[in-house]
């Protein structure tokens, strides 16, 4: 019991410290968006480490700052007034954001696996021209060196 509430002390103050950086905060978000912050909150007891691969050596997962950095700037669910305007928001459902990160995920592991094998300690990417392309959009992926999705949006430019 007492592991899982310093996990999630940790998430709440991980949380909180991302909310700053966007110029929010948990009282901001309780008072203004009421439902955004019921939702947030579900999400932050309730998220579990999500591992994208499992053919190959080279982890490829969603860790919570994953998960913080994606939804927070790019699910319309949460999406706020003006903050982070300009970032592209998922046309998908919550629901559906995970499965098509899994299919994205899944249909780029062979060729990170061959990248990391080359360049263990390097980020791999997939950004402007060299974006996924996955039913209709365009999608950018960043994976940090221990293979933790640092970043993964649709593109709203052309």
């Amino acid at each position: 019991m007492q592991l899982s509430n310093n996990r999630i002390a940790n998430r709440f103050e991980l949380t909180d410290k991302e909310l700053n950086s966007m110029g929010l905060s948990f009282d901001k978000l309780i008072k203004n968006y009421p439902e955004k912050a019921i939702l947030l909150f579900s999400r932050i007891i309730d998220f579990h480490e999500h591992r994208y691969n499992i053919a190959g050596k080279h982890l490829l997962y969603m860790s919570f700052e994953s998960f913080l950095h994606i939804y927070l700037r790019h699910v319309k669910e949460l999406t706020v007034e003006n903050q982070f305007g300009e970032r592209s928001k998922f046309q998908l459902a919550e629901k559906d954001l995970n499965a098509t990160m899994s299919i994205v995920l899944g249909a780029l592991n062979d060729e990170y696996q061959k990248y990391k094998d080359e360049h263990p300690n390097n980020r791999f990417f997939r950004k402007g021209s060299k974006a996924y392309y996955y039913n209709g959009d365009y999608y950018d992926v960043d994976i940090l060196p221990d293979g933790q999705i640092g970043s993964f949006y649709k593109r709203i430019d052309k």
